[in-house]
């Protein structure tokens, strides 16, 4: 009886640290796996002519377990595929401290687009290259990913598939993401790896920024081009919250004026603030605009008020 006793609680406590396990998985959902180009070693994108070369030293990296064993006279060899790498298809040169390793048009012309796994063996450390050969552009217009659900608080995130219609879709080409034609700040959104695929974040911030209803941002990539992503914005542009916090106030008539006399111009800020500012619907931003705004903060007029 004493046995099964200590038995079960040996379960119990087992369950319990798997829970705990499981949930801290579920909590993080593979944002911080991987950050894209944050101190990973790859050899520039290959193109189809010439060579590719990849710089790996000290002041490349964030992971100081690695700090001052990168350096020439401690690289061994390069390896590809688990096999030694033929000393014919690359050449190794010391650089700032570590090594500058170039692969020939010899090998590079002879592979397939897609990604290639390289280690570079020094005496202590061995660091993984990787190494993408892009020949073409392609456009998948028919695309579309949804960001998760968004209720008017915290962020909201898509995850872009490692492949689409047997087309690659690498994390680390990831270039730009756009809205209507614009190109998004990276400021106001990030980007992860989890199991090969992106996992693009949009800043919540931004995200009451935009007009209500279905946004749809396009997602651009080295090697694809036109990916669609749609988020559905519940939280309508409050005329004069200017800044985009809830509510408005004495600073959002500051912006306003600022905008009014050109203190701020319409690029520093986004549209939709813009379109908040504009209190008499003229299609500009006057000091007229600011005085309603103040009159709002300080509870002279309501925001809905004609």
């Amino acid at each position: 009886m004493k046995k099964g006793k200590q038995h079960l609680l040996v379960i119990l406590v087992f369950c319990l640290i798997m829970s705990f396990i499981l949930d801290a998985d579920a909590i993080e959902i593979g944002f911080t796996e991987r950050a894209i180009n944050t101190g990973a070693f790859n050899f520039d994108i290959w193109r189809g002519v010439g060579d590719t070369s990849v710089i790996i030293c000290d002041n490349k990296t964030y992971d100081n377990c690695l700090y001052g064993k990168l350096k020439y006279d401690d690289f061994k060899e390069l390896k590809y595929e688990g096999n030694v790498f033929g000393a014919d298809y690359y050449s190794v040169i010391p650089y700032e401290e570590g090594v500058k390793i170039t692969l020939k048009e010899d090998f590079l012309k002879d592979q397939k687009e897609g990604c290639y796994l390289f280690q570079a063996i020094f005496t202590d450390v061995s660091v993984q290259v990787e190494l993408y050969i892009v020949y073409k552009e392609t456009v998948l217009s028919d695309a579309i990913f949804d960001f998760n659900r968004w209720s008017d608080n915290g962020n909201a995130y898509v995850v872009i598939p490692s492949s689409y219609n047997d087309i690659k879709i690498f994390p680390l080409l990831f270039e730009q993401l756009k809205l209507d034609g614009c190109i998004v700040d990276r400021t106001d959104y990030s980007i992860s790896s989890i199991t090969g695929a992106t996992v693009l974040m949009l800043n919540g911030n931004y995200i009451k920024s935009l007009p209500k209803g279905e946004n749809i941002f396009v997602a651009d990539y080295t090697n694809v081009k036109g990916i669609r992503l749609r988020l559905n914005n519940p939280n309508p542009i409050m005329p004069g919250d200017i800044d985009f916090d809830q509510k408005v106030t004495a600073a959002d008539a500051r912006l306003s004026l600022r905008l009014a006399v050109e203190l701020e111009t319409k690029d520093s800020v986004s549209v939709y603030a813009v379109q908040a500012a504009d209190m008499d619907y003229d299609g500009k931003v006057s000091a007229a605009d600011a005085r309603i705004i103040l009159r709002i903060a300080v509870g002279i007029k309501n925001a809905n008020d004609n």
